[in-house]
Parts: C-alpha cells; structure tokens; sequence
C-alpha cells in the first residue's frame, strides 16, 4: 500500500485508511513530494525565500504521517520525491512495489479536477480515493 501524503485533512483520512489495511497485514509505505520550484524572479523579487520551504513542508507532513502510523503499532516506509506530484505518485505507484495508492481527496462538490481525478485517468495506477 503507497499513501499520498501532503499535510491536508485529506491526505490524513487517507493514511487513516492505510492504518486499517495495515492492521489487516499490509505493507505500508507513504509518499510526499516536493514539487519543482517556481520561478520566483518571475513570481515576485519579494518572495525569495533562502530556504526550501517545500522540502521542510514535505518533511513535516510525512513525519506526522509515519508518526500516526507508528503510533498505531504499524511500520511504514517513507519516501520524499522530488518533481511534478503526479508524476512522482504515477512513476512511485507503477514501480510494481504496490498494489494500491490511497490518496485523500476532500468531500463536497468539487467544480475543479482534483488530484484523484487526475490520478484515476492514469492508465495502470491502482488508485483508491478516500473520501
């Protein structure tokens, strides 16, 4: 099992979700990605950050999914790609490691695709979108 994770209340329904497939016998593994930096002299001259944010984002938001996996007695495999963040889900959920990607998604009427609904287009990547 490979759970999506980027911080949101989504993607923490999801890692719920993986924790009962764990407790099932599982394997689980998680995934957050850093995505490719936008051009910030185009963006704006202010908003130059001398960090990586996105890094320190991805790290914290897949620390506080292995720890509620962790917590819950389960062991978890963590990884941080680096790239766009659906090629990074698709590249990582066809590796032939998993048989499934659980990615959150946000309940409600959406007006605009959402990452599972591009991931669902994906030809061979067995998403499981959790609600």
């Amino acid at each position: 099992m490979l759970v999506y994770v980027d911080g949101s209340d989504a993607s923490m329904r999801a890692v719920k979700r993986a924790i009962a497939l764990g407790a099932a016998g599982a394997r689980l593994s998680a995934l957050a990605v850093i995505p490719p930096k936008l051009d910030r002299a185009v963006v704006s001259q202010f908003e130059i950050e001398e960090d990586d944010l996105d890094e320190r984002f991805a790290e914290e938001a897949m620390a506080r999914a292995t720890g509620s996996v962790e917590g819950a007695g389960q062991r978890v495999t963590a990884y941080i790609d680096r790239g766009p963040v659906v090629e990074c889900i698709v590249r990582r959920g066809l590796s032939g490691d998993f048989d499934k990607v659980l990615v959150g998604r946000k309940p409600g009427l959406r007006y605009v695709p959402d990452l599972s609904d591009t991931l669902r287009r994906k030809p061979g990547v067995p998403v499981e979108v959790v609600t």
